[in-house]
């Protein structure tokens, strides 16, 4: 039982002695990694900040910023709070009743967005909003027991109110609003959109 522990032991020693050979390879490669995320972020910020604010009517074809107002002709209406808009999501995390655990939350999404117009004093522009970064403005988010008390929920649950979390985003119709992206000729048009 003795030599079965011993042989156990330098296994294990040989193997820990493997690892270590390989730890500064791995340390070398994270650096690098956490080196270029860093590098793309420095140069997303420097576009960002460097990049001069277009009006509407001096857009060129490739990357702009824009300033102004999300107007629409059939905004939407949000699911929960019925706040007017061009773009919103409704996050609804859950609780499992069943688990002990405070890590076991299930989290589900709703988002719908239309294309909208960024108007400012020289004119209006088309943005489509799909696959955009998007910060938006918090109209609703908390966790409340009569969440949806009169109104079907927008996301299915079979899960007691007191153990759901909700939080509602919009970018409101009229708001103003702060646009950087890649602005395209319109297809059919002489007009550019984003």
């Amino acid at each position: 039982a003795a030599n079965a522990a011993h042989q156990a032991r330098r296994r294990l020693t040989r193997r820990m002695d493997d690892l270590g050979q390989w730890l500064p390879w791995i340390g070398a490669a994270a650096s690098i990694v956490c080196l270029a995320c860093a590098l793309r972020a420095q140069k997303q910020r420097l576009l960002i900040d460097y990049l001069p604010t277009s009006k509407t009517s001096g857009v060129f074809v490739g990357h702009v910023e824009l300033k102004g107002t999300a107007e629409s002709r059939d905004p939407l209406k949000s699911q929960f709070t019925s706040t007017p808009c061009v773009w919103f999501r409704i996050t609804v995390q859950e609780r499992n009743p069943h688990s002990s655990k405070d890590e076991d939350w299930e989290t589900r999404t709703v988002t719908q967005e239309v294309p909208f117009e960024l108007k400012d004093d020289r004119g209006s522009l088309r943005i489509d909003p799909r696959g955009a970064k998007v910060i938006p403005e918090v109209v609703y988010g908390k966790a409340d027991l009569q969440l949806f008390a009169g109104r079907q929920s927008p996301v299915r649950s079979s899960i007691p109110a007191n153990l759901r979390l909700v939080r509602e985003e919009v970018i409101r119709l009229h708001s103003r609003i702060f646009v950087a992206g890649h602005a395209s000729q319109r297809p059919g048009g002489a007009t550019a959109e984003i």
